[in-house]
């Protein structure tokens, strides 16, 4: 003979489930052309609770959201491809509407990573990982609990070193900072302060190595220069000459042609 407390639970368990399904219906949504457009619970008072699924037309699966009996999307979600391969998957706070907090991924539609990272109140923290379709490590980007970016470093497709960047505690970029072409060869070549400000000589090349540009930044904000700048066509041949004080005011340029010959400025 069962004990009366153990009737006393099974009472309990079937009211709840009676209420539960008093309280939570399922719906059944379609597009005006017939085709299933969602399905998931509603509440007593008409709000979506628990997990959506939302469909295409042609029966694919789109997205899965999931509703705490609001009209917006709070905890986990998943995004899909046509072929329905998983796109994105992460998870939205509550504090704001499509906010986003913690783990997310995002994919190729060929089942390859794409991204990888943290988000927290909506900022990006810790390590971000991505990568190219190939698998090949696209970038590693650092940032701070408070979502600023400390680090980061790029490759290109062939693993080739793209560029390899610190920032200052505001988010600015510091120190030496060079970007390079997928075989190695270096592109640009500057130098940022500890206020994120471009200072000293700037240099760009062509692929093959022959000078594009060189000037000096004034070190006075991210865009002012001065001095003499110099622009180069790939043959070598002086292309622009600009002139700037130490405020980074132009004063005067000049124009050549491939042949390096001055191009008269229109009246």
């Amino acid at each position: 003979m069962r004990p009366p407390y153990s009737y006393l639970i099974i009472f309990l368990l079937l009211l709840s489930t009676h209420i539960t399904t008093a309280q939570e219906n399922q719906v059944v949504e379609y597009f005006n052309t017939g085709e299933k457009k969602s399905v998931g619970l509603k509440n007593a008072a008409g709000f979506p609770t628990g997990e959506w699924v939302y469909y295409r037309k042609d029966g694919t699966v789109d997205t899965k959201f999931t509703y705490n009996g609001t009209d917006k999307p709070v905890g986990p979600f998943e995004m899909y491809y046509r072929n329905g391969q998983l796109q994105t998957k992460g998870s939205y706070a509550s504090e704001a509407f499509y906010s986003m907090d913690g783990p997310y991924e995002d994919y190729y539609s060929n089942g390859q990573l794409r991204s990888k990272g943290v988000y927290k109140e909506n900022r990006s923290v810790g390590s971000w990982m991505s990568y190219w379709e190939n698998g090949q490590l696209e970038s590693k980007t650092t940032y701070s609990n408070e979502g600023v970016i400390i680090s980061n470093i790029e490759y290109h497709k062939n693993g080739q070193l793209r560029l390899d960047a610190y920032y200052t505690e505001n988010g600015d970029l510091t120190g030496n900072f060079d970007i390079y072409y997928e075989d190695g060869t270096l592109f640009t070549s500057q130098v940022f302060d500890a206020q994120g400000n471009k200072k000293g000589v700037y240099t760009s090349f062509y692929k093959d190595g022959s000078m594009m540009q060189q000037g000096e930044y004034a070190g006075i904000d991210y865009f002012k220069k001065k001095g003499t700048w110099k622009s180069f066509y790939k043959n070598g041949t002086l292309k622009r000459i600009e002139t700037y004080d130490n405020e980074g005011k132009l004063l005067n340029f000049k124009r050549y042609d491939t042949n390096g010959d001055l191009i008269p400025e229109k009246e």
